[in-house]
């Protein structure tokens, strides 16, 4: 698979990589799980290893796109049409919403 795979299909592989994982039980626990599988995902379809490295840097921190750190829960907007949100609650519960011109949409993965 190349990298230039759709959003939608690395996104799909995300779900399906995480699906079968266990319950997280903290919100850090939920965001490293995420990132572990993103960066694979990424790096099987070609993303340059530069990239990657950098990828793997990223922590759950406003530097990196998360919001309202100080609330339950937070949450990371893709910059992609029609976008994913990603919510991770305290309580290590992951919630992946489609949002369309800002309007929070469908339930795509909950766990």
């Amino acid at each position: 698979m190349n990298y230039q795979a759709t959003f939608e299909r690395r996104f799909y592989a995300l779900l399906k990589a995480v699906d079968p994982q266990p319950r997280c039980t903290s919100r850090q626990e939920a965001h490293d799980l995420l990132l572990k599988h993103w960066v694979l995902i990424c790096e099987k379809n070609g993303l340059p290893k530069t990239q990657v490295e950098r990828m793997k840097s990223h922590n759950l921190s406003t530097a990196h796109g998360w919001h309202n750190l100080d609330q339950n829960p937070c949450h990371w907007d893709s910059n992609t049409s029609p976008g994913v949100r990603i919510y991770l609650h305290d309580d290590g519960l992951i919630v992946m919403q489609r949002i369309n011109d800002g309007e929070e949409k469908e339930i795509l993965f909950l766990k």
